[in-house]
């Protein structure tokens, strides 16, 4: 399971500031379907078992290289293996207020 909620440019700011609410994320912070989205907050990824974490880590890992290449990504670990994970697979540094911001791919692979 992953749940990944796309982010207006507002909402840029209130990650920074370590102020953004994952639990309940203002709907003006959120990008509508007709928005171009400016970062994207993964909100959850789990699963039950070892293939379901993988597959999970997976679909996170193709939403951050192929979906949203051009966006930051934002979260917030919820455990210290989801904080490993953010940090070591997703490139993911800690920012305020227990975030974490993973840089655009695509500025990593023009690098």
């Amino acid at each position: 399971m992953i749940s990944v909620i796309p982010l207006r440019r507002a909402a840029l700011a209130v990650l920074e500031a370590g102020a953004f609410d994952g639990i309940a994320p203002p709907r003006r912070l959120i990008a509508r379907p007709v928005d171009c989205p400016a970062a994207f907050y993964i909100w959850g990824a789990a699963g039950l078992s070892w293939r379901g974490r993988r597959l999970a880590l997976a679909a996170s890992l193709a939403l951050r290289e192929e979906v949203y290449p051009d966006l930051p990504l934002y979260s917030r670990a919820a455990t210290a293996d989801g904080e490993r994970v953010l940090q070591r697979r997703m490139g993911a540094t800690p920012i305020a207020g227990g975030l974490v911001r993973a840089a655009p791919r695509a500025w990593e692979i023009a690098a």
